[in-house]
Parts: structure tokens; sequence; C-alpha cells
């Protein structure tokens, strides 16, 4: 099984952040794709990042090709992370911009994004990005919505420190990442998963249209832009009677078995559980206040209620051979009643035959 290799860069990687739509230029719309961007770019979190630059311009070809030009040219940055404008609308021109400005495409960083957004929704399908480097930056179109442009981020940013090495001519950090990259030997990919069968693939269907979306609704639009597509549709768009499953029900017996963690017995776990655990302050609070609560020591009744096996029959007791007629009740227990025990019992339940055709008369005594 391949281990990801993560390379740290010798500084941080200076950033800029440019989004293109028309409603934030004009103020119509809130950046959220790229005000995330610059988030998660300095929470450290995927590399050690610089954000140098963030702004927004229209979706105009020459606003955007100015842009990343200054930016690389002049400002030299590392890196430069574009979002929106990477649609089938008309004016979705950044796909177009950017090209027209790179000197080298990187066809592996858009084809990862693509096969990564397609297995999340077929309409990734429509995203047209493109990547690439000038001189010594590499430039990334992600889609224009908040949910698609960081889940294509995250898919590239496994190989970004290294691209910027490799750009920058850090010789030596380059050759520690290809001595990791080796010392792996030879990782032969995962068997190829086998069609399913049509009834697996009616099951899936089923399941799915049963179970609620992790997607927003379709129709839902980026910054205005009913024509983004990104990653903000559903993957329930079913055509025809075509269907298809991401399990690999056949392949079971060959999932990899081996863990990076030592087995620990349960008492061991146990343990390590408890010595790792902050124990809650205990607070007194009223009964009827107490849902949700988790008692601190155990609780027990001063008297046990009830004080006898309750019983939930009531009923009366009868002489099959007196025949039938009105009855008298001659007298009752109660449930825990010891003096109609054992013998007194059986003197009470004779009852006397009245009239014939009649019920049974019930009294209590």
């Amino acid at each position: 099984m391949a281990t990801t290799v993560h390379t740290t860069s010798a500084h941080a990687i200076r950033t800029g952040v440019l989004t293109v739509s028309d409603t934030c230029f004009h103020g119509t719309a809130i950046d959220r794709s790229g005000d995330n961007l610059k988030k998660l770019l300095e929470s450290g979190e995927l590399f050690t990042a610089q954000v140098v630059a963030k702004d927004i311009v229209e979706d105009d070809k020459e606003m955007i090709k100015e842009k990343l030009c200054v930016w690389s040219d002049n400002l030299k940055l590392d890196l430069i992370l574009t979002t929106g404008g990477t649609g089938f609308s008309p004016r979705d021109v950044t796909p177009e911009a950017t090209k027209s400005v790179l000197e080298r495409e990187a066809v592996g960083m858009t084809v990862t994004m693509l096969t990564a957004s397609l297995s999340i929704t077929p309409l990734a399908m429509l995203s047209r990005p493109a990547c690439g480097t000038r001189g010594h930056t590499l430039i990334i179109n992600l889609p224009g919505s908040f949910k698609g442009s960081e889940e294509c981020f995250r898919v590239v940013s496994k190989g970004i420190p290294h691209a910027v090495d490799l750009l920058r001519g850090s010789h030596g950090q380059v050759q520690k990442t290809h001595q990791a990259l080796q010392s792996q030997g030879v990782v032969h990919p995962p068997a190829q998963p086998q069609p399913l069968h049509q009834e697996h693939l009616l099951a899936r269907r089923h399941s799915l249209q049963q179970s609620p979306t992790p997607h927003p609704p379709a129709g839902a639009t980026h910054h205005g832009h009913a024509h983004n597509h990104g990653h903000s549709h559903s993957p329930l768009h079913h055509h025809g009677n075509h269907s298809h499953s991401e399990v690999t029900t056949n392949q079971v017996a060959k999932r990899a078995r081996e863990s990076p963690y030592a087995m620990v017995t349960v008492e061991q776990a146990v343990s390590q559980v408890l010595q790792n655990t902050s124990l809650l302050d205990i607070i007194i609070v009223d009964l009827e206040d107490a849902l949700g609560f988790y008692l601190a020591e155990d609780v027990f009744a001063a008297d046990p209620l009830p004080p006898f096996p309750a019983s939930i029959k009531d009923g009366y007791a009868v002489v099959a051979a007196d025949g039938i007629g009105h009855r008298k009740v001659m007298g009752e227990s109660s449930a825990g009643d010891v003096k109609w025990a054992g013998e007194k019992m059986k003197e009470t339940v004779k009852l006397t035959a009245s009239s014939p055709g009649g019920v049974a008369d019930r009294k209590r005594g």
C-alpha cells in the first residue's frame, strides 16, 4: 500500500489568492471561497504558507491575465490559487486567461482534481480548470464554490510543496523527497474493482434515493453565478437506468490487514483510556433538570417499592360445578395481602349460585 510522502519547503510558500467573480468584485456577494482558502493556508494544516496577496477581479480575461503576470513576475510568488470562472458560462474565462500566461501546463494536477471531483458529483465533468507554471510560480485554477474549491485544493496540496521545491531549485529538499519515495520500493496498484451485478446496482440506487444527500440542493449558486457548477450539486443525478457504486464487494479479502500500531490487551486499552481521560466535575441539580446527565454515584431507594411481587391480573375465582347464575363476591385478596394466603384463600373463592341465567355480581367486601 502506497504511503504519502509529505515534504516541507525550506521556508513558507509565498501564496496569492485571486477570486474571479463579477458579483464579489461589485460587492453584491461575499467572497466565501477566497476567504476560506486564505484561512486554510494560514492555518498550516496542509503545508506552511504565507498569504502575500489576495484580491478580487471581474470575470474579465485581461484583468485576470494582468493580475497573474504581476503576481508571478513582480511579486515572485511561489503559488497562485484562483477560485471561480471555471464553468460553462460565457463569462467563465479563467482557464483561457490562465493558459495564455502559462509557460508549461501541469496536466497531472488538473487530472487529479477532476478525478477526485467526479467521485463526488458527475457534474464535475463541466469544470474546466487549468494548472501550470509561469517562471518560478505555480498557478492552479480552483472551482468557485466554497465546497468545491476546498476539496480540489486539499487534493492537489499533497504535491504542492514538492512542486515549489522543484521550481525554487531546492536540490537538498528535492533529494530528500526522492529518497523517501525510493525507500518504499515498488508499490503495486490495487486491483481494479469488477463490475457489479445489476441487482447490486439497483440496491445501491434504492439506498441512495432514501438517504439524505450530503451536497447542497441542485440549483445552488455561488457568488450569484448560477452557471458555476463547482461541487455544489447533488450526486444523485441518474439518467435512464444507469447507476454506479464505489463499493468493491468482491475484494474484501484483499484489503490491507497491517496496522502501524502494536496490539494491546483490553485491560491495557482501558487503562490507557482512563489515564488520558479527564474526570468531569460533580454538580448537584434538581431531578427535573437531570435529563442528559450521568449519575456520579449509584442511587438506592430507602424502601423497596412495591414491597411484593406485583400482579397485573384482576379477575374472579369460581367453581364451575355451581352452574350459571348470579355470583356473590365473598371476599377479595389484594396483591401483597398475606391474610388470604393458603387455606384461607381456598375458603373465600367458592361463590354461591343464585338465579340461573344471571351474571356475576361483582361486589368488593
